[in-house]
């Protein structure tokens, strides 16, 4: 087999098509339960977002206007890559064939990365910086009304302190006092 272009692109459609079957034909973590996913197609996504949002109330007499606090959070996309090598007289040999296991694997390992970063985030949960400038894990995140709250504990885990630790998340509530519903399955 030659080395030209057109075998070079035959080469490629094989191995994507190997890649993409292998790939979807894996399940992947199920983040659903723990984020939320926001596409985007850009280099730096901007995420803003209004806090302190008014609860409705019955409309008596002047309306009672109330600020909203705007945030914003950055986040620049990162590139990831794995490239296979293809020795040249494998193509020449038509010796292709050897190549389908790595392809696999290779689609394998590209499922797994966004759990592994996941995984590497969690594990970091305490020295990671989220939006407001505390770490993801901390028992100081601040409130727009100057108060803070915590979303850790150092209580050993057991049946009793996980009992307690729903009832503490149902009972999360915004500035108004309103519970935000909060229920938590995982």
């Amino acid at each position: 087999m030659l080395a030209n272009k057109s075998t070079l692109e035959g080469v490629y459609r094989n191995f994507k098509a190997i890649f993409d079957e292998q790939f979807t034909a894996q399940p992947g973590f199920d983040f659903g339960p723990y984020v939320m996913d926001v596409p985007t197609n850009t280099i730096t996504t901007s995420y803003n977002w209004l806090s302190g949002v008014p609860a409705m109330r019955q409309w008596l007499g002047n309306r009672l206007v109330k600020d909203v606090k705007a945030h914003n959070y950055d986040i620049t996309n990162v590139p990831y890559e794995a490239t296979l090598a293809v020795q040249k007289r494998d193509l020449e040999a038509d010796n292709l064939g050897i190549y389908k296991p790595q392809v696999m694997l290779l689609a394998d390992e590209a499922k797994q990365h966004p759990a592994r970063l996941f995984a590497a985030l969690l594990d970091a949960a305490d020295s990671t910086l989220c939006f407001d400038g505390q770490y993801l894990i901390d028992s100081d995140h601040p409130l727009d009304d100057g108060t803070t709250y915590s979303n850790t504990s150092s209580t050993a885990l057991s049946a009793t302190s996980l009992a307690a630790g729903i009832v503490a998340m149902r009972k999360f509530a915004d500035h108004e006092s309103r519970r935000l519903g909060v229920s938590p399955n995982v």
